[in-house]
């Protein structure tokens, strides 16, 4: 484990994009950096000790294993304690995160935006589902079907505004590619769950 002061590492946490005065955790098997309360799961209790990978660096396979020793239980929250579902849900928060994002996921919204989705609906963005899972902010999500819930309903509302707007037209072709990513995501981590995003595009 290891701090920036590192010159083979970036500059900024991987998730805010901010280099801030937090400590910054550096993964020692990728440059990829991390504030401690960024990192999906957060650490909540100080730094890792020895070397450190990141959940970027994480096998999918080494999850499974982990989760394979914990229970089959529905109907739990999407928290610490329920770690079969959490461990899980933290992996794939952290694999969309890798996808390059249209503005609307990073919570950037044009001129509009607003307006286009439907005034008094809240805005769905990555750093809400990310908020929601990691700090339970403003509350955890009850279930893994809400959680992916929320990504249904960022995706719907960034189609409609790129489509209702014509001044924005040219990011709709990187909004399906964004989306055509996150969708082999959910084929990967959650394939009984495919069939929920068919009429989202």
């Amino acid at each position: 484990m290891k701090f920036t002061n590192v010159d083979d590492n970036e500059d900024y946490c991987s998730i805010c994009l901010d280099g801030g005065e937090e400590h910054i955790l550096c993964c020692d098997f990728c440059p990829k950096v991390f504030h401690l309360s960024c990192h999906i799961p957060p650490f909540k209790n100080g730094p890792p000790e020895g070397n450190w990978e990141c959940n970027y660096c994480t096998k999918k396979e080494q999850i499974d294993k982990i989760i394979s020793k914990f229970p089959e239980e529905e109907g739990l929250p999407l928290v610490e304690t329920n770690q079969r579902h959490y461990l899980l849900a933290c992996k794939f928060m952290m694999e969309c995160y890798k996808i390059p994002q249209i503005p609307t996921m990073r919570w950037v919204f044009p001129c509009g935006y607003m307006e286009t989705i439907g005034n008094g609906k809240m805005p769905y963005h990555l750093k809400y589902i990310y908020l929601r899972l990691s700090q339970a902010d403003p509350k955890p999500f009850p279930s893994v079907i809400t959680f992916l819930q929320a990504f249904r309903k960022m995706f719907i509302q960034a189609f409609t505004f790129y489509k209702g707007s014509p001044q924005y037209k040219n990011c709709l072709d990187h909004a399906s590619e964004c989306f055509e990513k996150f969708l082999s995501l959910v084929d990967q981590y959650y394939p009984e769950h495919r069939a929920e995003f068919n009429d989202v595009h």
